[in-house]
């Protein structure tokens, strides 16, 4: 029973307990706190502040807002944790910081504020774009304005006034953020790119800061006669002006030509009477005066009349411009003389003018060209082998033999293996000589060889040039390079031969022979008949290779013999061929069963009951059988007598 009452009790309390911890309240000395409530946090006694994490007996959960309103508490054992700061203006919360710190450069303001602790950073605000920072310093800005009128422009933070000769960009007329130089035929005053008045859009120099500085382009021969006015107006004939500008408010003229110029209307400028027989002597004029024949030009405002016997020319630029006629062929060998004379031979001198004060002389005549005496011109060396390599000659040369003509005024050598012809016109005129059988197969190579199967006659090749070689007829392809179609060839295998001029090889016949031969073309062979005798055999390449059939039962046995001896008795011989200048021989008989009579083509067989008759000592060579009588018998072909009658035997 009393540990029912006791299990009730501890019930009892542990329901207590967690009731009390729920809500916030001490648990008597004997029960310990082991986490408080979302709100709460453990002190070691319901007197004390202090945080206390470690839950043991007399811990009590205390109220957050014991440490003030920026402190949360998460409960179970953990601290209260500061989570709200309050930062002056000119200073910020950086992420996960409790304490706050400057703003920074100008380029950001912080107004001040209380803040959450958190991840992220609170109370420093970037300045706007076209606005710079206010109040503080520059690292505990307060505030931002905008930046102001066009006159400025703000950047990073920053407030800048706008260059000279700059006008302020983006943003509004009160928040610029950049600045642009003025360009082309633009111009800035305050900030403001402002475009130059009408036409004056000739000076693009950056950074204009006054209409004044704009230009207009004024064309050459034109000028402005009202300030401010685009309106060009032309010069007079006798007047000029180059190609100019004008600035807005100003205004330009044009100049007077003086003597020795002129000019027409709206010229640039004055043009100098600076032809050779151009003048003149009064100011602004729209001409020049042409210098009169017999005269020259002594300056371009006046002329003078030339020396005595060289008055034939036309107005001149000088007085070394007053001029002579001299004929062709002719010379004047002293100055301001009228005395012609002849040129040489090998000089020439065309129909010309000789100035006051000069000479003429007579030219040579050149490499490649002659000239008889008084000649105007030479004359070109344009036969085809005819070249001068002098100066100065009254004739022209022949080429050489072996050389070309490479220019009326040169000869050269034909190249190599091309000086077999006379002088030649050109390079391709030289020549080569082949010989039969070769042939010139590539431009400007030597003679080469018609090759195998081919032939060429003698023949001579240009340069630059190739010739031909034919080939060979069909079958009299087998010589070497030759100089005509007989010099062809064909190659006759043994036991063939050429019977008709220009045909192929074929067989000698039965009972014929012939070597192996080459036959030219246009030409025959002959063939051999085999010995009396020896014309059994087919074709073939020589003597030895004939043949004599010998009948069966004989031989032949002397060399190139046609006599065909009979095989003795006892002896045989097969039917056979033997060559000319063999022999053969009949084979004996072997053994007491075989025997044979002369002539035999082979041994026959002892017939049973029969010996063999007439063989030789050693048992061979039999040449005939005989049949056992009386009191013999025969075995192997050997007469036996039968035993010794003992009874009755006959």
């Amino acid at each position: 029973m009393s540990k029912i009452l006791r299990y009730l009790a501890c019930l009892f309390m542990l329901i207590f307990a967690g009731n009390a911890l729920a809500a916030g309240y001490s648990c008597p000395s004997y029960k310990k706190y082991t986490s408080c409530a979302s709100g709460y946090y453990m002190t070691s006694s319901s007197s004390s502040a202090t945080c206390n994490t470690t839950a043991k007996a007399g811990n009590a959960c205390r109220p957050c807002s014991v440490m003030g309103s920026n402190y949360t508490c998460a409960g179970g054992t953990s601290c209260p944790k500061l989570n709200r700061v309050t930062c002056s203006a000119g200073y910020y919360l950086k992420a996960n910081a409790t304490s706050c710190s400057a703003c920074g450069g100008n380029n950001y303001y912080c107004p001040g504020g209380t803040y959450n602790v958190s991840s992220s950073a609170q109370g420093r605000n970037t300045v706007s774009s076209g606005y710079y920072s206010t109040g503080g310093t520059s690292t505990t800005r307060t505030g931002q304005s905008a930046c102001g009128g066009n006159n400025y422009y703000c950047s990073a933070g920053v407030r800048y006034t706008v260059s000279s000769g700059y006008y302020s960009t983006g943003g509004t007329s009160t928040t610029r953020t950049g600045q642009s130089q003025c360009t082309g035929a633009t111009y800035c005053a305050s900030g403001v790119q402002n475009s130059c008045p009408g036409s004056y859009t000739a000076n693009t120099t950056a950074g204009k800061t006054s209409a004044s500085q704009c230009q207009i382009s004024v064309s050459a021969g034109k000028y402005i006669a009202t300030a401010n006015s685009s309106t060009q107006s032309t010069c007079a004939a006798g007047r000029y002006k180059a190609a100019h500008t004008v600035n807005y408010g100003s205004t330009s003229s044009c100049s007077t030509c003086g003597a020795g110029t002129y000019s027409s209307s709206g010229a640039a400028s004055c043009t100098a009477c600076s032809g050779s027989t151009q003048y003149q002597n009064e100011t602004g004029q729209s001409s020049c005066k042409t210098v009169s024949s017999g005269y020259y030009k002594s300056s371009n405002s006046a002329q003078t009349q030339c020396p005595s016997g060289y008055r034939d020319g036309a107005g001149a630029a000088n007085v070394n411009g007053c001029e002579m006629d001299v004929d062709a062929g002719h010379y004047v060998a002293t100055a301001n003389s009228s005395t012609q004379s002849t040129c040489a031979g090998g000089r020439y001198k065309a129909a010309h003018t000789v100035n006051y004060g000069d000479t003429s002389s007579c030219s040579t005549c050149g490499a490649g060209t002659y000239s008889s005496s008084g000649a105007a011109s030479c004359t070109a060396c344009s036969g085809s082998t005819q070249y001068q390599n002098e100066t100065g000659q009254s004739s022209c040369k022949t080429v050489s033999s072996g050389y070309y003509k490479s220019s009326n005024s040169a000869q050269t050598q034909c190249p190599a293996n091309y000086r077999d012809g006379t002088g030649a016109a050109n390079i391709n005129a030289c020549k080569t000589s082949c010989a039969g059988g070769t042939y010139v197969a590539t431009a400007n190579a030597a003679c080469t060889s018609v090759g195998t199967g081919y032939y060429k006659g003698a023949h001579t090749v240009n340069y630059g040039s190739t010739s031909t070689r034919s080939q060979c007829p069909a079958n009299y392809r087998d010589g070497a390079a030759a100089s005509s179609e007989s010099g062809c060839k064909t190659s006759c295998a043994g036991g063939t031969y050429v019977a008709t001029a220009e045909a192929a090889c074929t067989s000698v016949g039965t009972g014929y022979y012939r070597a192996a031969h080459t036959v030219n073309y246009g030409s025959t062979s002959t063939r051999s008949q085999c010995p009396s005798g020896y014309r059994d055999g087919a074709a073939t390449s020589a003597q030895s290779g004939c043949k004599m059939d010998v009948e069966a039962g004989h031989y032949v046995g002397t060399a190139n013999s046609a006599t065909q001896a009979t095989c003795a008795a006892g002896t045989y011989k097969a039917a056979h061929t033997i060559t000319y200048g063999s022999t053969s021989s009949c084979s004996a008989c072997s053994g007491r069963t075989k025997y044979s009579a002369a002539g035999a083509s082979a041994c026959k067989t002892v017939s049973s009951g029969y010996y063999t008759t007439g063989c030789n000592t050693s048992g061979n060579n039999c040449t005939g059988q005989s049949q056992c009588t009386g009191a013999t018998y025969c075995s192997g072909g050997v007469q036996n007598s039968c035993p010794a009658q003992t009874s009755g035997w006959t």
